[in-house]
């Protein structure tokens, strides 16, 4: 995906903040400083008498640390408004871990403070949501996310942020470490494996032997064929 015309902006001004500090660093003496390029009395070789000792005041931020505070803003400016593009490609922005507890908030989501991370490449049911089996109706919503909290519970996610969504919410691959007898690996695979998700429209053949073995064990929603009731 092309990166976005106000990434290159951004950046563009970052390395101008850079190449502006880099010219005005000073080199720092026990006795005070010296601006680079000049000597201490204006003379060419930099002779003459001693500068006097410049007295101590309040340390403030070097060059250098304000160089690498305005880096981060300006990352932290780029990343925002990466989030907030629909479907922006958000793969070149490092992991993070959720560690426990983990807030659900359905089948496929998580919050983390004010923020929503939804597991990519898979759909299943809102949390509201009521399903048919046979002619009985359950809260395959409620159980959807029941099921992700125990899969997840007492155990960090790894994630991956993939693509910026709807509602300033990022869509993620999450890993589970193994622990114990718990089961690991890719969540989007397990929940698909256990009947609690649906692999999205493109992502079929990468989830079909998961959608194959919960199907033929009526795992999850799959108990009633995945009849959710329109609200």
């Amino acid at each position: 995906m092309r990166t976005p015309l106000f990434v290159y902006r951004l950046r563009k001004r970052l390395r101008r903040v850079n190449l502006a500090l880099a010219l005005g660093m000073a080199v720092v003496t026990g006795a005070g400083f010296v601006l680079l390029g000049e000597d201490r009395q204006g003379s060419p070789d930099g002779a003459g008498a001693p500068v006097p000792p410049v007295a101590a005041g309040p340390q403030s931020d070097g060059p250098a640390q304000a160089s690498a505070k305005s880096a981060e803003r300006m990352e932290a400016a780029v990343v925002e408004e990466m989030r907030r593009q629909p479907n922006a490609d958000l793969s070149s922005l490092p992991p993070f871990e959720l560690p426990p507890p983990l807030f659900s908030i359905d089948g496929t989501g998580f919050r983390r403070g004010e923020e929503v991370i939804r597991l990519d490449r898979i759909a299943g049911p809102r949390a509201g949501e009521v399903c048919l089996d046979g002619t009985l109706r359950w809260s395959c919503g409620l159980q959807a996310r029941a099921a992700l909290h125990n899969l997840t519970a007492g155990r960090s996610l790894f994630c991956q942020p993939r693509r910026a969504l709807a509602g300033a919410a990022t869509g993620a691959d999450c890993r589970l470490e193994a622990k114990d007898a718990l089961p690991a690996g890719d969540v989007a695979h397990l929940l698909v494996g256990l009947g609690w998700a649906q692999p999205m429209q493109g992502n079929e053949a990468e989830f079909a032997a998961d959608l194959e073995r919960a199907k033929a064990a009526g795992a999850g929603l799959w108990r009633g064929g995945w009849r959710i009731l329109s609200p």
